[in-house]
């Protein structure tokens, strides 16, 4: 009566996992090189190194896209992508890739990794991420997604007397100049505290508030479903943003490093 052979052609075969664990990726601080430096032999050897190949698939928000492909039988580590060179240097608000492997007659999909946001190692974990981005001569800019949270913005292209500076040496001015750190970095924080109090109910805007609770605790209150949100009113939490980003200046210790910059180092020269 019921044609088992039918169904189990039509039935898609399922798509196993590639844990974080079954593979060493890194970018560069710049952000042009993508390193796939290896990928645990189990995950590969029970495929037919001629009918399957690797995928490593990436993309943005625009979505801009890239794929590179290369045989299972013919990689070598690292694997070296230049995004450059991919046309994929140029993103807009965060970038990811995953691991594909297909089949290459079918075209389908056996094994993949999850998406990974494409940031060094120096970055990852950090709420913040940064972006090597052409926005002409400004050292930083900051966009807030709603969905997505925040991204602050590196110039790729600030160009003094037609050098471009390298946006390493920017993104070390962004993060450690006691002077930039405290003119450019109060006002962003202002606009992702609202943002994230506006937002509440998202993910990246919880980790923002959680991150505001523990600088200037007594003004949030979890509700039924753990999350965090302002005991009173939106607007009484968004009059207490300035007092929570005095308590970051001080965490970090930017407000002494700009007295000892300005007086001490000052003095220096």
């Amino acid at each position: 009566m019921f044609k088992t052979s039918a169904i189990q052609k039509t039935t898609p075969a399922p798509i196993s996992l590639i844990p974080q664990k079954g593979f060493k990726w890194e970018i560069d601080e710049a952000r042009n090189i993508l390193r796939i430096n290896e990928i645990d032999s189990n995950y590969l050897i029970d495929l037919n190194s001629k009918e399957c190949s690797l995928c490593i698939y990436g993309w943005d928000k625009e979505p801009k896209e890239f794929y590179f492909i290369q045989d299972i039988d013919k990689i070598k580590y690292p694997i070296e992508i230049d995004l450059k060179e991919q046309k994929f240097d140029e993103r807009i608000g965060r970038a990811y890739f995953r691991l594909r492997i297909f089949d290459i007659n079918t075209k389908r999909i056996i094994r993949q990794s999850k998406s990974f946001t494409m940031t060094p190692e120096s970055n990852q974990g950090s709420l913040l991420n940064l972006s090597i981005t052409p926005i002409g001569t400004k050292i930083a800019e900051l966009e807030i997604d709603d969905d997505d949270g925040p991204i602050i913005k590196i110039s790729s292209d600030f160009k003094i007397k037609n050098e471009i500076i390298d946006p390493v040496h920017l993104k070390q001015i962004a993060l450690s100049n006691p002077i930039f750190c405290c003119s450019f970095w109060p006002s962003a924080l202002k606009q992702i505290f609202e943002s994230a109090v506006d937002n509440f109910e998202n993910e990246w805007a919880q980790d923002w508030l959680r991150l505001s609770d523990d600088l200037f605790p007594g003004h949030l209150s979890q509700d039924g479903n753990d999350r965090l949100k302002p005991i009173d009113s939106v607007e009484t939490f968004k009059g207490v943003i300035t007092n929570i980003i005095d308590k970051w200046i001080q965490e970090f210790g930017f407000d002494q490093k700009l007295f000892d910059y300005i007086f001490e180092d000052g003095e220096n020269k």
